[in-house]
């Protein structure tokens, strides 16, 4: 197991949660493998993704059994790429599965809250189509107006439930995660292949000089997180929300 100064080589700056978040990781799929193993840049990259998304331990631990249990892995030790796919699988059973226990033991957030999430979403879009036109992204600034107009459409949804309830939440999860998919998509498609091989290219600058593989998959995600930051926009998800008051003093959600 490394020590705090071996993720150093990622981050300038590290909290102690954080550092132990990875152990914990490191730990846990070395003892289900059998094998010694660490984290590396790449595995770095999937990890601390989850760390950010607020998955708990509880959740990636259920994955790496589920992997380890249906394969062996020999020879050269395995990436946690191999869990990732799992893990996405299980966090999103997870987080819907708050929705419902929120719903039955506190209540749910109700219309007024969602209404300031669309507004901080809004406000957010607008900003991106400034900074596309600032920086020279013409085809893009049209896309984010198109999807502006889409996410009004989306808030309207209210008017077809008469509470906030998880059947609500649900249904607008379901919605905003087609409309994010689709906004990527469109995004990506009117960006330059000359800028999205500057972003794949400092993606992989990040590994180690022995670790210029990613999987297609993981690549592509980061690629989609890069853009998202480039133009400042957000993640549209309300299950972050649900999240952020089920578990308030996660900072990496």
């Amino acid at each position: 197991m490394m020590d705090k100064h071996h993720y150093t080589e990622w981050l300038t700056s590290i909290k102690d949660e954080e550092l132990e978040f990875y152990k914990d990781i490191e730990l846990y799929f070395a003892r289900k493998g059998g094998f010694p193993w660490i984290l590396r840049g790449r595995d770095w990259m999937i990890a601390r993704d989850w760390y950010e998304k607020g998955i708990p331990l509880e959740v990636i631990f259920q994955a790496m059994d589920d992997v380890f249990a249906k394969r062996m892995f020999q020879g050269n030790n395995p990436y946690l790429s191999i869990v990732d796919r799992q893990v996405r699988r299980l966090w999103k059973q997870h987080a819907l599965s708050l929705v419902d226990s929120l719903s039955e033991e506190h209540g749910l957030p109700g219309f007024e809250e969602v209404r300031v999430w669309f507004e901080n979403w809004k406000k957010k879009l607008e900003k991106g189509i400034e900074r596309a036109r600032e920086q020279g992204f013409s085809d893009v600034a049209p896309v984010l107006e198109k999807a502006l107009r889409k996410l009004e459409r989306i808030e309207m949804i209210e008017n077809d439930f008469t509470q906030a309830d998880a059947n609500f939440y649900k249904t607008l999860q379901k919605k905003l995660e087609n409309f994010q998919t689709q906004l990527m998509r469109d995004v990506k498609k009117n960006i330059s292949n000359e800028t999205l091989e500057d972003i794949r290219q400092s993606i992989m600058n990040e590994l180690p000089g022995s670790q210029k593989e990613l999987p297609a998959h993981i690549l592509n995600d980061l690629i989609k997180k890069r853009i998202r930051a480039l133009f400042g926009l957000p993640e549209f998800s309300v299950l972050t929300h649900i999240i952020r008051l089920m578990n308030p003093e996660n900072e990496g959600v």
